[in-house]
């Protein structure tokens, strides 16, 4: 076989093997999409894309507004809430191409393959994919921004920083994160192409990017000015960094969930995950060693570890002094550039001398990583909480006249969607005004008859506020007005360590015999009361 034959052979065997990834992709992220009911941010998500345009430009709620742009765009032609997770689904597809292309463009055909597999299994990469939120978006944006750098600085080709550049524009005005990748890549280019004539098209589509930034920039002190208000217990940098690198190959779904993470001990919680992540560390040491030693001798390759490996601690010190924090969300899109490397040293031990020890510790990564897709699945300590089952056991037994207290208070959305039988989206929601204003619906919900209470104020909610002696004798009056003559209500229980941080509202209302546990569901408990 002479070598252009060779070359088609490959290019055939990339083909197929990208087929298979991108259709083992589809399948995990279309896999009982809605087996798991709406949570409050995407009642709100899609809340929000109801606005109408201008305020959904305006809508001070983090984010830049492309994503809700978008999604406002697929429900005309899909309106029922749900069916925003298939955009989701399909923009992550999406990125498995863009991933595996960039191995295979920087690395190899088998690179590519390789790439693709790992983005295809990831539960991380997954559980975005499946969510109504901005992240698959962000990912998958920041995903081909970078394919298309790697092509531009390889090829310096118009095609290529022109996807770039559109790319990049995407992800900046879907997360503000996105401009420090931009940053990152700047400094990339000029490594890459220190002369001038080398990087006229590089600088002319940063400067295109900078240009197409700019909305995201005049939006930008608002959004800062919501996420840095109120928002209690953030995690240190440090360990924010350790729980990222355990999340891009664990997902939610290994070791310690993400409640459980709130609830325990930092010492506790590394236990459980102390298994989880030798396994990781032993598989991902052979094949990133591999992996150094093949993209050292590619023209580009320090350049994918770089952001491999220095943009998670580069973007958490900018994050701390913006007084944001450290969330694995905000820079997620750094699993890609790991995978590109994993692959590459799979692709390099993958024949030859020692090919037993790689091919087995990249099959144990990806075994670990569809373990940790299969729990999420069918280990209830992992799945979303079941707001809807709950809703479907009030519907069956509360009488019409009895409150539901629900705890903690930005549950409400969801609890509301599913009581209302999924008809509206009226809720828990700042709504934006011409003046910029916001004002926040009013404490006592409307589920046909009015019985849904979050009796707390917004400020408490986002602040996590703990329940001290005032708030619950303000919150026992409550109960005590809305409960009747009957004196009967209903407290849905869930994420404590937002509504009830230090268990003091529950201590209470058992103590005094207010409360008996009716039925559990995953991630809540729903109480029967009775005025004492």
């Amino acid at each position: 076989m002479d070598a252009r034959e060779a070359n088609r052979a490959s290019d055939a065997a990339y083909r197929w093997g990208l087929a298979l990834a991108l259709a083992l992709a589809f399948a995990l992220r279309a896999y009982d999409l809605q087996g798991q009911s709406l949570f409050s941010d995407e009642i709100i998500e899609t809340s929000i894309a109801r606005l109408p345009v201008e305020q959904i430009v305006r809508y001070p709620d983090g984010f830049p507004p492309l994503y809700h742009l978008a999604l406002a765009a697929w429900t005309r032609v899909f309106p029922a809430p749900e069916m925003g997770r298939w955009l989701s689904v399909l923009i992550g597809v999406a990125t498995v191409y863009a991933v595996g292309r960039w191995g295979r463009g920087s690395v190899g055909p088998l690179a590519g393959i390789f790439a693709a597999g790992l983005v295809a299994v990831s539960p991380m990469h997954i559980y975005f994919s499946q969510e109504l939120r901005a992240y698959a978006l962000y990912i998958g944006a920041a995903s081909f921004a970078m394919m298309y750098f790697f092509e531009g600085v390889r090829t310096d080709s118009a095609k290529s920083w022109a996807g770039f550049v559109i790319a990049s524009a995407a992800a900046v005005n879907t997360h503000y994160y996105a401009a420090m990748l931009a940053g990152l890549l700047g400094l990339l280019l000029l490594v890459y192409r220190p002369r001038w004539r080398e990087m006229r098209r590089g600088i002319g589509a940063f400067l295109a990017l900078a240009i197409c930034s700019l909305p995201a920039l005049v939006l930008l002190p608002g959004d800062v000015a919501y996420q840095s208000e109120g928002f209690a217990g953030r995690a240190p940098l440090l360990a924010t960094l350790w729980h990222t690198a355990y999340a891009f190959f664990a997902g939610f779904s290994l070791g310690p969930s993400l409640s459980e993470l709130h609830e325990l001990p930092m010492r506790e919680a590394a236990r459980m995950a102390a298994p989880w992540v030798a396994a990781f560390a032993v598989t991902g040491a052979i094949l990133l060693w591999h992996g150094w030693q093949e993209l050292r001798r590619r023209p580009y390759g320090y350049g994918i570890i770089f952001l491999a490996v220095a943009s998670a601690p580069i973007i958490g010190v900018a994050g701390a002094a913006a007084d944001v924090g450290p969330k694995v969300r905000y820079w997620s899109w750094i699993l890609m550039p790991l995978v590109v490397w994993l692959a590459a040293g799979a692709a390099r031990g993958w024949h030859g001398r020692g090919r037993w020890l790689t091919r087995t510790a990249f099959g144990v990564l990806v075994g670990l990583q569809l373990l940790a897709v299969i729990n999420r699945y069918d280990n209830p300590r992992y799945a979303n909480e079941d707001i809807r089952a709950v809703a479907r056991y009030l519907q069956r037994h509360a009488e019409a006249d009895e409150p539901i207290f629900v705890v903690a208070d930005y549950m409400a959305p969801p609890l509301r969607y599913y009581l209302n039988g999924q008809r509206t989206l009226d809720g828990w929601l700042p709504h934006a005004h011409p003046d910029g204003d916001t004002s926040y619906a009013t404490s006592t919900g409307d589920v046909a008859n009015k019985r849904l209470v979050h009796p707390r104020t917004e400020a408490d909610v986002r602040g996590s506020a703990p329940f001290d002696e005032a708030a619950i004798e303000e919150w026992s009056a409550t109960v005590r007005e809305l409960a009747g003559e009957k004196g009967r209500f209903w407290v849905v229980y869930t994420r404590a360590f937002h509504g009830d941080r230090d268990g003091a509202l529950l201590r209470f209302l058992q103590d005094d015999g207010w409360i008996k546990l009716d039925r559990e569901f995953p991630g809540v408990k729903l109480y029967r009361g009775w005025i004492q």
